[in-house]
């Protein structure tokens, strides 16, 4: 289903949609601007890492030392504000919340977001899929 035939859709607004991943309990979502500064993050993502939202807020995940494989997850960053192709990948990350410092396995994924045909961020989603 295309972004178009959402907007056209009887059943659901594009808000209502969009509450439902946001307020999700099982997956992080965060936007970030150009140079992967955090804007925003859902309460998942707090709750997962045990942060409020200024720990976060215009940090960069280097500087917040959680990811396991600082490069992949850099390199993939880069890749969806260079060429605007979302990207899907994972790696190992510490979570801070329920697992207390415990090295978890993610699958995130991140897509570019545009304004006026410019790419100005990136948005993405992470699950953590350790057994």
């Amino acid at each position: 289903m295309s972004l178009e035939s959402w907007k056209n859709d009887p059943n659901f607004t594009q808000s209502e949609l969009w509450q439902a991943v946001f307020a999700s309990k099982n997956l992080g979502v965060f936007w970030k601007d150009r140079d992967r500064r955090f804007l925003g993050v859902n309460d998942y993502f707090l709750s997962y890492y045990d942060l409020e939202l200024p720990d976060v807020l215009g940090k960069t995940d280097e500087e917040m030392g959680w990811n396991e494989q600082v490069d992949r997850f850099k390199n993939i960053e880069e890749k969806v504000l260079e060429d605007g192709q979302g990207q899907i990948t994972w790696g190992t990350t510490v979570a801070r919340g329920k697992s207390r410092g415990k090295s978890r396995t993610i699958i995130a994924y991140k897509e570019a977001i545009y304004r006026e045909r410019q790419i100005v961020g990136l948005l993405g989603f992470f699950s953590d899929v350790s057994q």
